[in-house]
């Protein structure tokens, strides 16, 4: 169970409380403790690989660029110097970075998720459960305004 619902469940229990023996409260205490300590270390990882994927994006699409700029060619004649036309590239390849970085492993999330409220929903009631999983993908898919 998640940190915040065996927070939850201690606070109930300590509402709850008539005298008795306090040990009660280890176990759900214990719970959220290791709950946040888990959310802390997988929140660490996540962060790096996100950092290590922005990175390796940008350094082979930086060497790409270069590599097609350098076959291409650019005269000093034409409209665009060879300067512009890096700084043009570059710019792509950090809007690219930022894309890679941060909105598709948000976007995987968000297609997982309904697969996992699906999985917790289906034991309740199985028609709500199919619908969900029918219509909660379509929650990000229309704000990324991919379905118009």
């Amino acid at each position: 169970m998640s940190a915040s619902l065996r927070l939850c469940e201690s606070i109930a229990l300590a509402v709850q409380y008539n005298g008795g023996s306090a040990g009660v409260f280890l176990v759900p205490v214990v719970c959220a403790c290791a709950g946040l300590a888990v959310r802390y270390a997988t929140t660490r990882i996540v962060g790096d690989l996100k950092d290590t994927l922005g990175r390796s994006v940008k350094k082979n699409l930086r060497e790409c660029v270069y590599n097609k700029i350098v076959r291409l060619g650019v005269r000093s004649t034409d409209d665009m110097s060879m300067a512009g036309l890096t700084q043009i590239a570059l710019e792509g390849v950090e809007q690219l970075d930022l894309y890679y970085s941060s909105h598709l492993p948000q976007f995987f999330y968000t297609m997982l998720a309904p697969l996992l409220l699906f999985a917790i929903t289906v034991g309740i009631s199985w028609r709500v459960a199919l619908v969900l999983l029918c219509c909660v993908p379509l929650i990000p898919l229309s704000i990324d305004k991919i379905l118009l």
